[in-house]
Order: C-alpha cells, then sequence, then structure tokens
C-alpha cells in the first residue's frame, strides 16, 4: 500500500517541479521580450515584503507546521495511516508550489533586488525539500510510524 502511495507522491512531486520550471522559463522569456511591469508599477517596500513572506511561509514555514501537526498525530497515536501520510506530503508539495508562486511572481514582477533574491532562494530551498527522494520517503514513513491500512 505504501508503494502505491509514494508512487502517487513522486508523481505529485516532479509535476510541481514542472510546473515551476515551465513558470521559470515563462517568466524569463517574458523578461527577454521585455513584456514586464516596469512603467506601470514601481519597486515599493510593501510589494517586496509580501513577495518576500509569500514565498518564505509557503515554502518554508508551511511545510514545517504541516510536519508538527501531523507527527504530533503520530506520537498520539502511535503511528498515522498511509492516508493520513498521502495527505501530509501532499499538503507539503502544495504549500511549497504555493511558496514557489511566489518566487516567481518576485522575480516578474519590480521588487527589491535583495527580497527577490531571498524569495528566489526560499523557492529553491522549498522544492529541494520536495525532491522525490526514496530515501526522503523511506525515513519519513520509519519516523512517523505509517501504518498499512
Amino acid at each position: 500500500m505504501t508503494e502505491d502511495i509514494i508512487k502517487k507522491l513522486r508523481l505529485r512531486a516532479w509535476l510541481a517541479i514542472t510546473l515551476v520550471t515551465i513558470g521559470l522559463v515563462a517568466v524569463v522569456m517574458l523578461h527577454r521580450l521585455n513584456v514586464s511591469f516596469t512603467s506601470l508599477i514601481q519597486a515599493n517596500r510593501p510589494l517586496s515584503v509580501s513577495c518576500l513572506l509569500g514565498s518564505a511561509i509557503g515554502s518554508m514555514a508551511l511545510p514545517i507546521v504541516v510536519r508538527l501537526i501531523f507527527y504530533r498525530k503520530a506520537s498520539k497515536n502511535k503511528g498515522i495511516s498511509s492516508s493520513d501520510f498521502y495527505c501530509m506530503k501532499n499538503l507539503e508539495i502544495i504549500s511549497v508550489f504555493a511558496g514557489s508562486l511566489f518566487a516567481l511572481l518576485a522575480y516578474y514582477i519590480p521588487v527589491f533586488r535583495y527580497h527577490m533574491y531571498l524569495c528566489i532562494l526560499a523557492g529553491i530551498y522549498g522544492i529541494y525539500s520536495i525532491l522525490p527522494v526514496d530515501r526522503m520517503y523511506q525515513k519519513d514513513i520509519s519516523s512517523f510510524r505509517v501504518k498499512n491500512e
């Protein structure tokens, strides 16, 4: 049962990574074609900080909170079911994808360079954290004591 769940999670993670990569290519191409908001919007602090917070919360903070919630559930119930494990990993993938979209937004619209670089760094860290590696899945399965249904 867990092999089937790992296969689904791996597919979802690769889909999210592929979509972010396609978005990055699209944003770079839009910059090369000089299609941007630089004439309409000037870089300001609230916009820059909003992009930075969205990227950092989505790529780093939300996955940690999700893992903490499910870890507490696992420690209280002496493990979690495989459907709960799938839900946890799926929520991690979705939150990292949303944080990476904030990083792409920060790259497209005019924000301060320092904030843009931090957004991109947070997005890269988030994508790295959901890379579908068998060792990571096996470590998570053992640490959360996933029960086969």
